[in-house]
């Protein structure tokens, strides 16, 4: 019980310490990323400041659970009878769970006591926050079961103990391969998270050159001009203009490490030459879709599919090639040891009839000055072999989430990277979810939907891209209506509110439903109205018109856009002005009053740079800004209030 106080308190305390600051620095944590510490079965990372402070990253797969222990999941495997030319009728599956990630207190103690093996002084302080992330889910291919379908993606909780809903619609083959799946416990569906973590790296004393002209002019580079790009194919672009003389790096000290190098160049370039996709600053949506009928482009989820399945199947080779490697070195050790086993009986004969000579015989064994490694890895006298270790299996870290500028950058553009910056790394994990038949035999139905009269309808709602933490920021609650016209002329009307109270409780799954009223018809019975209206802080509504769909399921998706501005300065810049202190207003409009966040540069301190996070209505890129330089000797400047669209603010050059 002492020791589940302690941890609800220290998690407390991180909590609202770490939600005040993400309030400033938008989830940058104080954290160092480039020197992680493997303890036990969490992975640690020390804080920028106090070295003996750590925070674990929550990366274990969890199921949610209702109020009686059960997972929240359900696989319903149904089929609804009908006249056709074949002797099956329509169905297939639906399968629903809610899940997130976390670490139980077991490993958490076993964490501790490993890291004090690591660090006599080292503490675990609390949990990670992840700055952004998706979710995908997949399933293996009908016809090529080696490879997997992304079936599903969606924005991904950031914080430990937050869950997201997924409903995935199959069909009867599907259906069916999943069920048998079930059956035996190794469920087939795999569950990822895409996470990105931002924390700061360490100095690697370097000095980049991106030479743009070069870029712009690559085949490589306009061949995605006009497309949405993944985060992996970004990064396998930034190799190729390393390769070709297009990005140069430079090391400027002795703290160099080429892949920190790489990917600090990965994520100058990313800013430099790409926005987020459907931003101001890139293609719009119709031209992108226009640009890819023309060129015959696959779809998103088909690329990252095959990119995947690509990954997967070298990966697989790798794999293959090691195991054959690690079996002859165990065969070449097998064998020493055989003979190692015979020379020691040789050796005991001859020392019972000359016991005064004890030099080993050299035939066949180690002469003077060899190595103490046998043949192929393999250690003398019945050592263990110096096995490889395996490549793992590749996961979908491949997020599409970026277009090329629609403005050209010039010229060479040259970043020293000799300090410590604020940075991402991306942290994917999944896995299964290890539920099947034999652990929670409700949670599977087999269902003939066949009698009309006793049947209802339920009609899922879910919330797509939020969670709690967004409820306190901007939103009051949402609410969707449901409207039924049945064939006899009657209507069934039911509604949910959704508020942060009962997202929490309900596991961001919502109900609504109805039933049988003369609906002879069976393909329009699944016919039915819907519309959805928001209340967001300020006294702000939005409402849209009825909505007709048959759908199982309603996304709920709020009229609102994150945005995330970068602020940076440079600290020689600031000191020839004589600035002491920077503060950074930033206003931004939901459709009613103007909101406000701060941020504030300190350049004694070493505070240059931050993030600042902020909703806008879908469609609009514009906010305001107010910039405050105080400088030396009560002095203050001022830039006034100023309208822009630009991702990253430059604060220091002060107005004349």
């Amino acid at each position: 019980m002492k020791t589940l106080i302690k941890y609800l308190s220290i998690f407390l305390l991180v909590f609202f310490y770490s939600f005040s600051t993400h309030a400033q620095q938008d989830f940058t944590m104080q954290i160092v990323l480039d020197k992680p510490v493997d303890a036990g079965p969490l992975k640690l990372f020390p804080g920028v400041k106090d070295k003996d402070s750590y925070w674990y990253l929550p990366n274990k797969l969890r199921l949610a659970k209702n109020d009686d222990g059960t997972p929240k999941f359900k696989f319903v495997k149904w089929v609804h009878n009908e006249e056709n030319n074949t002797n099956e009728g329509i169905g297939g599956g639906v399968l629903h769970c809610v899940y997130g990630f976390g670490v139980t207190e077991d490993e958490l103690d076993e964490a501790e006591k490993a890291l004090k093996k690591i660090n006599s002084r080292g503490k675990i302080i609390g949990s990670v926050i992840y700055k952004e992330g998706t979710v995908t889910v997949s399933i293996p291919k009908l016809m090529d079961p080696e490879k997997q379908d992304i079936v599903a993606m969606a924005p991904a909780p950031t914080m430990e103990g937050n869950y997201v809903a997924v409903n995935m619609q199959l069909d009867k083959r599907s259906a069916s391969l999943l069920w048998d799946s079930f059956k035996t416990g190794n469920s087939l569906v795999t569950f990822n998270f895409n996470m990105t973590i931002a924390g700061y790296n360490s100095p690697i004393e370097a000095k980049i050159k991106i030479h743009t002209d070069q870029i712009y002019d690559s085949q490589q580079f306009k061949a995605g001009l006009a497309t949405p790009w993944l985060n992996a194919e970004i990064d396998v672009l930034v190799k190729e203009l390393i390769d070709n003389g297009s990005i140069e790096i430079e090391k400027i000290g002795d703290n160099f490490s080429m892949q920190a190098a790489i990917d600090r160049v990965v994520e100058k370039a990313t800013d430099l030459l790409f926005t987020p996709f459907g931003s101001s600053q890139g293609p719009s949506i119709s031209q992108l879709t226009s640009a890819a009928n023309s060129q015959g482009n696959e779809s998103l989820l088909t690329r990252a599919t095959n990119l995947l399945n690509t990954s997967r199947t070298e990966a697989r080779t790798e794999r293959d090639a090691v195991r054959r490697r690690n079996a002859e070195r165990e065969r070449a050790a097998s064998a020493e040891r055989e003979r190692t086993t015979s020379r020691d009986t040789t050796s005991s004969a001859g020392n019972s009839s000359e016991a005064g000579d004890l030099r080993p015989e050299h035939s066949g064994g180690l002469e003077p000055g060899d190595s103490q490694r046998g043949v192929n890895g393999a250690t003398p006298s019945g050592g263990t072999p110096n096995l490889e270790e395996e490549p793992s299996m590749p996961s979908i870290a491949i997020v599409a989430s970026y277009t090329v500028k629609k403005i050209k950058i010039s010229g060479t553009k040259t970043f020293s990277l000799k300090e410590s910056y604020p940075t991402t790394i991306p942290s994917p994990f999944g896995g299964d979810l290890e539920v099947n038949m034999t652990s929670c035999p409700k949670c599977f139905i087999e269902t003939n939907l066949d009698d009309p009269v006793f049947k209802q309808r339920e009609i899922l709602a879910l919330l797509d891209g939020l969670n709690a933490n967004d409820f306190d920021k901007y939103i009051n609650y949402g609410t969707v209506q449901l409207r039924k016209k049945h064939e006899s002329e009657a209507f069934t009307y039911d509604e949910v509110r959704i508020t942060r109270k009962n997202f929490n409780q309900e596991g961001n799954l919502f109900t609504m439903l109805y039933g049988w009223k003369g609906d002879n018809n069976r393909s329009k019975w699944f016919d039915y109205d819907y519309k959805i209206a928001w209340s967001f802080f300020g006294g702000n509504n939005v409402e849209t018109d009825w909505e007709s769909t048959n759908r199982s399921a309603i996304n709920l998706n709020p009229p609102l856009t994150r945005r995330v501005i970068t602020i940076e300065a440079d600290k020689d810049l600031l000191d020839e002005q004589k600035v002491r202190a920077i503060d950074i207003k930033i206003y931004y409009n939901l459709g009613g009053d103007d909101q406000m966040k701060q941020f504030s540069i300190n350049p004694k301190k070493d505070v240059l740079s931050g993030q600042v996070e902020f909703m806008l209505p879908n469609g609009s890129q514009e906010y305001d800004y107010e910039v405050t330089w105080r400088l030396w000797g009560n002095e203050q400047k001022t830039s006034g209030r100023q309208t822009t669209s630009f991702e990253t603010l430059y604060v220091d050059e002060l107005p004349n």
